[in-house]
């Protein structure tokens, strides 16, 4: 398959919900606000169009569940728009990411294919001027050969000249240390090359090294490992520290012995030597001309693709998923905190109806009371409750033309605690058998309102103390480091 499909590859993805959303672009949907305008709008349309067509093999459990939380948060919007709307922005949101996901993943593999490291003529080009040495991976394979392996190569900057070396010299940064031993296990067997560091760290110093046999190791460090003797040999370096115009030399006897290879780790190393000789022999040419034959074995080389898209990909897949299920757990979240919200607000509701009961008011009154007071009140600023806004339904149920009862049931059917219940009962025997002693039943349920309030902020505190717990083990985790560091530094 051709490299550049793979990459085209990741847009089916796109091409398929891009096809969903012009086939869903006349889908009606119930007045949503921001759901429905825009881009945002587009996606809504295409989740309606989706769920309609897949709406009969949803959990009918679960799907009334949904539907239930969705009349308590917002009773005032028709349960069916409601479902809708919701299922609808659940699924659109999904599909906008999955839609951005997948463009973005076929934009970086198509960027990671269309690198070019190899071209036809077997060269890689240099960097400019100051970038330093990089790494790339090349997959190699000999002509004619379907096999393929790996291999890491460094390719150096184009190098000054002469006379730019001179006029930039007094400007250049030294380059920072590195461990003199770089690997090996001690400087009397010395089997890889060594870092013969240009600065001391925390230093003054500039360090330049002569080295008494050229023909076993660079001044860099580097071994000239076809020339060392299977006894090994005895080298000495000698460090030079320059500081201003001072000078201190110190010799390093080391011990060079020969590296210890497998066959495959010996014609790898062939390899990567007959690269090194091809960069340092196009070192000041635009590009480096990679070997045709190494080991009168020709190759073929070509710079091995890094494609990120597919972890990216299965990333916004992930996160797609995780937002269609987190949807109905928020969903979950806040009917819980309009359950919280009700109980809260439950000993206040008592209070008022003992007070207007005892002002001469009859039931029926005080809710019309507290529907007005508190429409007047949303009006001024545009102040929301839950129990209220349930008042209001008791109040549009009764103008309609349901009788007491059966409202004050529906209230407490809809409010889903215990504490309603109770007191849609007392309201409801207050109808069947009259008005006596519902003043004093309303005043103990009043009290008890108030002590089981009271139990819950007890418990919400608790709650949180617990809560509080990891916070304070990391904060006492943080102090003894910050105490102890210093503490162990100084010894």
């Amino acid at each position: 398959m051709p490299e550049k499909a793979i990459s085209l590859l990741y847009l089916l993805p796109a091409l398929g919900i891009l096809i969903l959303l012009i086939l869903s672009r006349g889908e009606k949907l119930p007045d949503g606000g921001d759901m429905t305008d825009g881009i945002r709008g587009w996606f809504t349309r295409g989740g309606a169009f989706l769920y309609k067509k897949l709406s009969r093999f949803l959990n009918k459990r679960r799907d009334a569940q949904i539907r239930m939380y969705l009349g308590l948060i917002d009773p005032r919007r028709n349960a069916g728009e409601s479902g809708i709307l919701y299922y609808a922005d659940k699924i659109g949101m999904t599909l906008l990411i999955v839609f951005a996901g997948s463009i973005l993943a076929a934009m970086i593999s198509f960027s990671a294919r269309s690198r070019q490291l190899v071209d036809e003529q077997g060269h890689i080009a240099r960097g400019d001027y100051g970038n330093g040495t990089r790494q790339e991976t090349l997959v190699m394979s000999e002509t004619g050969s379907e096999e393929e392996s790996e291999i890491r190569v460094e390719i150096t900057d184009r190098q000054y000249t002469r006379e730019e070396a001179d006029a930039l010299a007094r400007e250049a940064v030294k380059q920072l240390p590195l461990l003199i031993l770089n690997g090996n296990t001690s400087l009397d067997e010395v089997r890889s090359d060594l870092d013969l560091v240009k600065r001391l760290p925390g230093y003054p110093f500039s360090v330049s090294w002569n080295v008494s046999n050229y023909s076993l190791i660079h001044s860099g460090g580097k071994l000239q490992k076809e020339n060392i003797p299977e006894e090994g040999a005895v080298v000495t370096l000698t460090a030079q520290l320059t500081y201003l115009d001072d000078e201190w030399d110190e010799e390093i006897p080391i011990c060079i012995l020969p590296e210890l290879l497998t066959p495959e780790e010996e014609k790898r190393q062939r390899i990567r030597e007959a690269l090194g000789q091809a960069d340092q022999a196009s070192v000041t040419e635009t590009y480096l001309a990679l070997p045709s034959q190494i080991d009168e074995e020709p190759y073929t080389w070509k710079g091995k693709i890094r494609d990120d898209a597919p972890i990216l990909f299965l990333l916004i897949l992930i996160t797609a998923a995780a937002v269609f299920i987190m949807k109905d757990k928020d969903l979950e979240k806040k009917a819980r905190e309009r359950d919280e919200a009700l109980c809260d607000a439950y000993p206040q509701l008592v209070s008022r109806l003992v007070l207007y009961l005892g002002a001469g008011m009859t039931v029926r009154g005080v809710f019309y009371k507290f529907a007005q007071d508190y429409i007047a009140q949303k009006k001024k600023d545009g102040r929301f409750s839950f129990l209220y806004e349930e008042i209001c339904r008791v109040v549009n149920e009764l103008e309609s033309g349901i009788s007491e009862q059966t409202a004050y049931e529906h209230f407490a059917l809809r409010c889903r605690s215990q504490p309603y219940t109770r007191l849609c009962t007392l309201l409801t025997q207050n109808l069947r058998k009259g008005s006596s002693g519902l003043l004093v039943l309303l005043r103990e349920e009043s009290r008890k309102a108030l002590n089981d309030r009271m139990s819950r902020a007890r418990k919400r505190g608790e709650e949180a103390g617990t809560k509080l717990l990891l916070p304070m083990m990391l904060m006492l985790v943080i102090v003894m480091v910050i105490i102890m560091i210093p503490a162990y530094q100084t010894f």
